[in-house]
């Protein structure tokens, strides 16, 4: 248990106000707070597992600059792709075809690919040799954390009108993208 609790709690605070706290809010004002949560959830089961099993290998396997060269893409991409649709809702001409839930599932998969929580994990699987505690308690701190996040943005995108939560979503993809391109080339500027 006390390794369980460590996991939760150290991957709990590191996770408040990281990047994909806000992404989280960002997709829980733009669609419904369910398929958001869960595609969270499914991400974040996989992620923290393949942090546990595979520990420090995953960077072998997945250098950190393609990781960030990736994550980077795809905020750019939903970023532009909001700007474009701008204060239309979802009623704009341009249709995405992926649903709520696999937009969050690969947009968070990705995003935290190679991040400080799924770093951390790796370290607490490594250090106590007990996969399935330090898998629990890092996904169970990721999950309040993000559910947090996704509480909310559901309650942000009943107050504040469609549009204006468009162009808040696209600038925050667009900064999230800019900022992980950044970072991949210059590594000490790292978030």
């Amino acid at each position: 248990m006390k390794v369980f609790f460590l996991a939760l709690g150290l991957i709990l605070v590191a996770e408040l106000g990281d990047k994909t706290q806000f992404l989280a809010i960002a997709l829980a004002c733009k669609y419904k707070w369910q398929p958001v949560f869960l595609g969270i959830i499914s991400a974040v089961l996989i992620l923290m597992g393949i942090a546990a099993v595979l520990g420090d290998y995953l960077l072998a396997l997945l250098p950190e600059f393609f990781l960030k060269i990736i994550a980077s893409a795809l905020f750019l991409f939903f970023g532009l792709y909001t700007l474009l649709k701008g204060g239309k809702g979802g009623e704009g001409k341009v249709r995405n075809r992926l649903s709520p839930f696999w937009t969050t599932f690969l947009t968070f998969f990705l995003s935290e690919l190679g991040d400080k929580t799924q770093l951390m994990t790796m370290a607490l699987s490594a250090e106590y040799k007990n996969l399935f505690p330090v898998w629990l308690g890092a996904s169970m701190g990721m999950i309040i954390a993000d559910g947090i996040a996704v509480f909310l943005g559901n309650r942000l995108g009943k107050i504040i009108p469609v549009r204006i939560l468009n162009y808040i979503a696209a600038v925050l993809f667009l900064a999230f993208g800019t900022l992980t391109l950044i970072s991949a080339f210059l590594p000490a500027l790292s978030f």
